[in-house]
């Protein structure tokens, strides 16, 4: 039952999140998932009130994990030069943006995005040991100025 959000968000914008991920802007990153949860996620939410209840971040984390695999296979279609070139400039692992996420919609209850970033972490665990960078700490901060 979970299927028709999770696919209708991926289908639409798993590869505008990567664009936006590539900004290297956590405000845009955040902005821009604020904004698709109050155009997409709150109203299918609102249609389907048991979702709210029992699923809502679970449909989130499926997308996550999804958006995780995504960004994965990018990577892995990559030559290695270009492999090279995104591991040295590489913003912040997509685990770790996740768990920006997770700290923020935690305080403001939407339990889809929080999912979405528990999905982004679970996809990334193997990279966990490299997520807290000087790079991490500053977009920490750029959040918890944000309203």
């Amino acid at each position: 039952m979970l299927d028709p959000l999770v696919s209708m968000f991926l289908k639409k914008y798993a590869s505008q999140f990567y664009k936006v991920l590539n900004t290297r802007d956590i405000r845009k990153v955040v902005q821009w998932l604020e904004r698709k949860y109050r155009e997409i996620i709150a109203p299918f939410v609102k249609e389907h009130p048991w979702l709210a209840l029992l699923a809502e971040d679970q449909a989130g984390q499926k997308t996550g994990e999804l958006l995780g695999n995504y960004i994965v296979e990018k990577y892995e279609a990559c030559s290695p030069e270009k492999k090279v070139a995104w591991n040295s400039s590489r913003w912040l692992h997509h685990g770790a943006v996740g768990e920006l996420i997770v700290i923020r919609e935690t305080r403001k209850h939407r339990p889809f995005l929080v999912g979405l970033g528990r999905g982004l972490m679970i996809s990334d665990l193997h990279d966990q040991s490299e997520w807290h960078t000087p790079e991490y700490m500053k977009a920490k901060k750029t959040l918890e100025e944000m309203r």
